[in-house]
């Protein structure tokens, strides 16, 4: 975001005085231009998915999306994440109560600073959480099995009882793939948000090290729990 910033400085400061026109434009292109980006791949995601099964979310619903998007986006990536993502720690004590302590697992190029406004609810309400930082940000899916299995033994540990899973986007393949290594972990429930669960269209032009969201998400696709489930989307909320 600083860097941002400084960019748009010199650029209308070198602009300005040559044509205060293509200054301006490059200024707000270089500011929101995400924004620009968001609606392109709503309008992809919209066409794309005529098919599903799912009801059709609308334009209205398209553009509120749209919106919330544009304004939550500059908050989590250039406040939250690179400058507070710590500010809250996982809970250490071990506390008595009927409620199984929540694992967090954010998603692709994010960190657990994704999830504050989660924590300070849950810190109000007395439920007890922990969460995992997925590093390297570009390394396999398999990969991240340890930290998955170092976060749910601590938060199991808070309360004796299985704790419940929330995950976002990747994190859901994060935690279906350590769900089908460690089948005999007990976990309360598994509740995903926006995961590609069957892949993602974008996910086939990946070049990355890391094993793409398409691939990952297919692979997977034979069903949502471990793969000795009677039901394979039993414990789960999509």
């Amino acid at each position: 975001m600083l860097g941002t910033l400084v960019f748009v400085v010199a650029w209308v400061f070198f602009w300005w005085p040559r044509s205060p026109t293509v200054a301006v434009v490059g200024a707000l292109l270089s500011l929101g231009g995400y924004a620009l980006v968001l609606a392109l791949e709503g309008l992809a995601a919209a066409r794309l998915n005529r098919g599903d099964a799912a009801p059709p979310a609308g334009w209205q619903g398209l553009a509120g999306a749209w919106w919330q998007e544009i304004r939550v986006a500059p908050q989590v990536f250039a406040w939250r994440q690179p400058f507070f993502w710590a500010s809250l720690p996982d809970d250490v004590d071990p506390r008595e109560g009927p409620v199984p302590a929540v694992v967090f697992v954010h998603g692709f190029v994010c960190n657990r600073g994704l999830w504050l406004p989660w924590m300070r609810r849950l810190r109000s309400q007395g439920v007890p959480y922990v969460s995992v930082n997925l590093e390297p940000v570009f390394g396999d899916i398999d990969d991240y099995g340890p930290l998955m299995s170092d976060a749910v033994r601590r938060a199991q540990a808070l309360t004796g009882r299985p704790p419940v899973l929330v995950c976002h986007s990747m994190g859901g393949l994060v935690a279906r793939a350590w769900r089908a290594a460690e089948p005999d972990t007990p976990v309360h429930q598994v509740i995903t948000i926006g995961s590609p669960h069957r892949g993602t269209w974008l996910g086939r032009f990946s070049r990355c090290a890391q094993r793409p969201a398409d691939a990952a998400g297919r692979a997977l696709a034979g069903g949502l729990g471990p793969a000795r489930s009677a039901d394979p989307a039993a414990g789960h909320l999509c």
